[in-house]
């Protein structure tokens, strides 16, 4: 996770939920004013069930599981709002920081690359250029250890290290989606078959 996440609590909600919705998110960022962080998350995650890809709800949400040190949680929700903000640098930095906390190397890598691309004049680039230096060194490791091998190998990796976190908070209609298009790009990665299997039994479907 970033060190340098910035808290969106004064953001401004868009009139795009209705009233009720609004006064809950309101009152989720009141509770994480007052640090009762549960309770917030509990109104939050009410609102991302009831009301999807809401970007005043996600960032709302991002910074109560940044103070809670949910990395994992912190990470899905970093990636939905890069989706909807890809020109936030912010965003963008927190997320790569998240896959390096969490200990995905090769998405961390691509997204420093991304960063490093798109903002060469920010003022963390040299600091995201030493980081790039440092997984590039690793990256040859990092792909041998999970057994992945050319063609595709750094396009694989992303997708296992994407379905691994999808399935650690729980997301296995995601996970399937992603965990499929790994198994057709390399239908023999042994990781990929185990979580297929996992998946076919948490669904029921065996």
């Amino acid at each position: 996770m970033s060190k340098k996440h910035k808290s969106h609590a004064s953001h401004s909600p868009r009139q795009t939920l209705p009233r009720r919705a609004l006064v809950t998110l309101q009152d989720a960022v009141w509770l994480a004013e007052k640090k009762d962080f549960d309770s917030a998350r509990e109104k939050l995650e009410m609102l991302n069930r009831q009301f999807p890809h809401q970007p005043d709800v996600l960032y709302a949400l991002l910074d109560v599981l940044y103070a809670q040190q949910d990395n994992a949680a912190y990470l899905v929700v970093c990636e939905e709002l890069v989706g909807f903000e890809p020109d936030n640098p912010d965003l963008l930095l927190n997320l790569a920081g998240s896959y390096a906390g969490n200990v995905y190397p090769v998405s961390a890598l691509t997204t420093f690359r991304q960063f490093a691309a798109k903002y060469p004049q920010h003022e963390r680039a040299p600091d995201v250029r030493r980081s790039i230096a440092e997984l590039e060194e690793l990256l040859p490791t990092a792909l041998r250890d999970t057994g992945l091998s050319e063609p595709h190998a750094e396009q694989a990796a992303m997708l296992h290290e994407r379905s691994l976190a999808l399935l650690a908070v729980g997301e296995l209609k995601r996970a399937r989606r992603v965990v499929d298009e790994l198994l057709a790009l390399k239908p023999e990665f042994i990781p990929a078959l185990n979580n297929s299997s996992n998946l076919f039994f948490a669904e029921g479907d065996f």
